[in-house]
C-alpha cells in the first residue's frame, strides 16, 4: 500500500531521488510528538484513537527496508532523532559536502509542545462537544507544558520498555545493514 502510494507522487513528481535521508526516533517519544502535532492541524481525535490508526508492525528498520526495495539503487542514510539537537548544520554539511559554516542556525530552537494536562482537558471537552484547532490552541496556551505541567506521555513501564527494546533492535539491523548508513554525529565533524 505504501509503496504504491510513493510510487505514484514520485511518477507525478518525475523525481528521481540520489540520495533518500531520513530521521528515526524512540516511538517513546515519536508516537506522542506525532500525535500532539496531527492536534495542530487535524479534527481532534484521542490518543486511544490514534493508537488504533499505527500499524502495528511499525518499526524502523521495516520502513527502511521497505524505502530500500523501492530505491535499490539509491543510498539510505538515516540518523537518530535524538541526537540532532545541536548538530543541524554538521547533518546538512554531511549530506551536502558545503561546510558547515554556510547554515544558519535557527534562532527558534524550542517548539511548544503538549502538557499531559492540555491532553486531558481536550479528552473532557470531546466527551461534550466537538474539538475545534482553536480549543487545542487556547488550552494548549492555558496549560503549557512546564515543570508544574509535564508534557504528554501517554506509556506505561511495559509498553515503554517495549518500545526501547524494539528501538535497539532497529537501530542494530540498521547498522549491520550493508544497504543502510546510520549516521553517527560524533564522527560528522
Amino acid at each position: 500500500m505504501m509503496e504504491i502510494r510513493v510510487r505514484k507522487v514520485i511518477n507525478y513528481l518525475d523525481y528521481h531521488p540520489d540520495l533518500i535521508v531520513f530521521g528515526i526516533r524512540n516511538l517513546v517519544g515519536y508516537l506522542p510528538s506525532l500525535y500532539c502535532e496531527m492536534l495542530k492541524s487535524t479534527p481532534f481525535q484521542t490518543f486511544e484513537h490514534f493508537m488504533k490508526r499505527v500499524p502495528p508492525q511499525l518499526q524502523w528498520y521495516w520502513l527502511a527496508k521497505r524505502m530500500a526495495s523501492m530505491f535499490p539503487d539509491v543510498p539510505l542514510v538515516l540518523y537518530r532523532a535524538e541526537d540532532l539537537r545541536g548538530n543541524e548544520r554538521a547533518l546538512l554539511s554531511a549530506l551536502t559536502g558545503l561546510p558547515a559554516s554556510v547554515f544558519e542556525e535557527n534562532a527558534q530552537k524550542e517548539r511548544s509542545g503538549f502538557s499531559k494536562k492540555t491532553i486531558r482537558r481536550l479528552k473532557k471537552l470531546s466527551e461534550t462537544q466537538e474539538v475545534t484547532r482553536s480549543d487545542v490552541f487556547r488550552m494548549n496556551r492555558r496549560f503549557p507544558k512546564s515543570a508544574e505541567n509535564p508534557g504528554f506521555d501517554p506509556f506505561g513501564d511495559i509498553r515503554r520498555e517495549r518500545f526501547n527494546k524494539l528501538y535497539e533492535k532497529d537501530l542494530v539491523e540498521i547498522a549491520a545493514d550493508p544497504n543502510m548508513t546510520l549516521l553517527d554525529f560524533a564522527n560528522l565533524s
